[in-house]
């Protein structure tokens, strides 16, 4: 399992997302992927700090990749020159659980057989009925800290939205994969992760990142014995 991050130009909350890994059970059993947009040597040293996964990669893409393409070709790295079996895909202003790679260790060992899953995510902005051990499968496709298997890449890579023909990845993997082919995301009841970069995004306002809050997370999450409830 490897931990991909996308990195742009903004160490302060990157430093504050690496700050809540570095508190997860299990980090030091996986490793991380950086790819760095180009720019900003001060990201860069905070991800060359980085000193508690397994092991750390930085990758300095030699030039501005953007929000469509660096995210592809960090997954890119991770499952077809690392060779990794199943990869989680975050961003530097993204702050999750202590249980999250318990949460998606667990759910990449029970879903993976099941064709109809596209990948588990972390995030869940409304809570749904359960508890911290319940997990779904929904319907719609969260990117906000996802993970998927090297067969589901193997598809999703080559639809992957680089150019906004279908309004970006995001949009093509909810509208397309979970929308027209039917696929299901497992995702846990309550978020995992929680967006905190409010300033200085891409393509969201801070008056739209506060509405598209989770409503609940937690920080610390002690160990969960997760269990499937499958939305019909």
């Amino acid at each position: 399992m490897i931990v991909c991050f996308t990195v742009n130009n903004r160490p302060h909350y990157l430093r504050e997302a690496l700050e809540s890994w570095r508190e997860v059970r299990g980090a030091g059993q996986v490793a991380a992927l950086f790819s760095c947009e180009p720019g900003c040597p001060e990201a860069e040293r905070v991800c060359a700090g980085v000193d508690f996964f397994e092991r750390q990669t930085m990758i300095l893409q030699p030039e501005h990749r953007g929000v469509l393409l660096n995210p592809k070709l960090v997954l890119d790295h991770a499952f077809l020159t690392a060779g990794t079996d199943f990869a989680i895909l975050t961003e530097e202003d993204m702050v999750v659980s202590t249980d999250i790679l318990e949460y998606f260790a667990w759910a990449a060992g029970v879903y993976e057989p099941g064709e109809r899953i596209l990948g588990v995510t972390a995030a869940q902005i409304d809570p749904q009925p359960g508890s911290f051990s319940t997990v779904l499968e929904v319907p719609w496709f969260q990117g906000w800290c996802w993970g998927t298997w090297a067969d589901r890449w193997s598809g999703i890579g080559p639809d992957w939205d680089t150019t906004y023909a279908h309004n970006g990845w995001d949009h093509r993997l909810n509208d397309h994969w979970t929308g027209e082919l039917g696929y299901r995301m497992a995702a846990p009841a309550i978020s995992r992760a929680q967006h905190i970069g409010r300033e200085g995004g891409t393509h969201c306002s801070p008056q739209m990142f506060d509405s598209l809050l989770a409503r609940e997370f937690h920080r610390h999450v002690p160990p969960q014995a997760y269990s499937s409830d499958p939305i019909p």
